[in-house]
């Protein structure tokens, strides 16, 4: 999931900065797209919402535990009485929910006091630094049955993109799973994940295999997938790769895709004159031992003095600062500014690459994409798309911080100021 979660970041960039740089000429777009572009960028910025539920021997905690990388609830008695969790994504571990009526936010993760205080009202922690932090993640109770089965389902479906019900991998398809199961609507499992628990122990033995095999041939028209997860004997589980592979192909990769093919057709829509008569051409590649300038580019002006690194170093994050801050600011208006930054930061960075500068790595292959980014750049001022014009930019900064990453470093100072740029770009 870590590869789509910065796919949805790049392309939301795209589409938020695609009204921005068409400005007005976006009134004359045929509305259906338009309408299509707000569910896309709405579908892109929504949290993605799993459930997991299962029985009292499922280990559907101890999965939540996995899947945020934190210990959540441990021991039996505790898993038994834990309430409803909702997990959330944060700089700052929070815990919330309902006492004496009233709601209270509580600094850092307290589940394991409410558990012990008995309460059974839902529990909202907010935890940083978890594995998928664009997931909402709900964990219902245990479900047995005593459970009010249509309230369990009702949690499931309100909260719910995808559903990942937990089940012991030794044990037959249970009778109150078959019930609970024989309501989950259609669309539902087909939005559903099958996660069978074993042990370590039971994973090689004949009878664990046995059952294993009859539950997937049992159950194999009730969900999307099932994989088999691994538990070792502290009970946290050993690899959920799979499991996180099969919850991307539910919820990302639709998402995703609807997203690629709205990207086609936005970058096929011209931005129309304004960047021609705003934007001159870009400027050439100064001479270059290991990479000849474009022919189309316009030469430019040699400096007078070879740079130092340092001195190297500073021009290029200013110039990468500017190119940044134009993109991020531009409109209809001022497009030209973004290829005015991107020119001055493309002459920038073919100096540091001239052979008066010497860098702490070969720079044949930067030499190369800079020449291409220089045509790239040629073009897009007489004619291009806006979200052309946004890929161009990332790819003129991304240059740029491989220069800095192999400009010489001789003092702390020059490190920390090429820090922010580094992080942005």
């Amino acid at each position: 999931m870590t590869k789509h979660i910065a796919e949805r970041k790049k392309l939301l960039k795209r589409f938020t900065g695609f009204r921005r740089i068409i400005g007005d000429e976006i009134s004359t777009l045929d509305p259906a797209l338009i309408a299509r572009l707000d569910r896309t960028v709405e579908a892109l910025q929504a949290p993605v919402r799993v459930v997991i539920a299962g029985l009292a021997d499922a280990r559907h905690h101890a999965l939540a535990s996995s899947l945020c990388g934190t210990p959540l609830v441990t021991g039996e008695n505790a898993v038994m009485a834990c309430p409803s969790l909702l997990i959330r994504a944060g700089t700052e571990a929070r815990t919330v929910t309902e006492v004496a009526g009233q709601e209270r936010v509580f600094r850092g993760c307290v589940l394991d006091k409410l558990i012990e205080m008995d309460t059974q009202h839902p529990v909202t922690l907010v935890l940083p630094d978890l594995t998928l932090p664009h997931v909402e993640l709900s964990v219902l109770p245990v479900y047995d049955s005593q459970d009010d089965r249509s309230r369990y389902l009702f949690d499931m479906i309100e909260r719910s993109d995808a559903l990942v019900w937990c089940s012991d991998a030794a044990q037959p398809w249970q009778p109150r799973e078959r019930r609970l199961w024989f309501t989950v609507p259609d669309d539902l499992k087909s939005l559903s994940i099958l996660a069978m628990s074993e042990s370590e122990a039971q994973a090689d033995t004949d009878d664990a295999r046995t059952a294993r095999d009859d539950k997937i041939e049992i159950t194999k028209d009730e969900f999307a997938h099932t994989v088999t997860v691994s538990y070792d004997a502290q009970g946290k589980a050993q690899d959920v790769t799979a499991l996180i592979a099969a919850l991307a192909a539910l919820v990302d990769e639709p998402i995703l895709a609807d997203a690629r093919a709205l990207r086609t057709e936005l970058d096929a829509i011209p931005i129309g004159g304004a960047v021609a008569a705003t934007a001159g051409p870009a400027p050439a590649l100064p001479p270059d031992r290991q990479a000849a300038p474009s022919p189309d580019a316009v030469t430019a002006t040699a400096p007078p003095a070879a740079p130092s690194p340092a001195d190297m170093r500073l021009l290029l994050i200013r110039h990468a600062s500017a190119c940044m801050e134009a993109v991020e600011n531009t409109t209809a208006a001022d497009r030209g500014d973004v290829f005015d930054a991107m020119s001055a930061l493309l002459t920038g960075a073919a100096t540091a690459l001239k052979g008066d500068v010497t860098l702490s790595r070969d720079h044949g292959p930067i030499a190369a994409q800079l020449d291409e980014a220089n045509d790239l750049v040629n073009l897009l001022g007489y004619e291009g798309t806006a979200l052309a014009v946004q890929e161009a930019a990332d790819l003129v900064c991304q240059i740029a911080t491989d220069i800095l990453d192999r400009l010489p470093v001789t003092d702390a100072a020059e490190q920390t100021d090429a820090t922010p740029f580094r992080k942005a770009s």
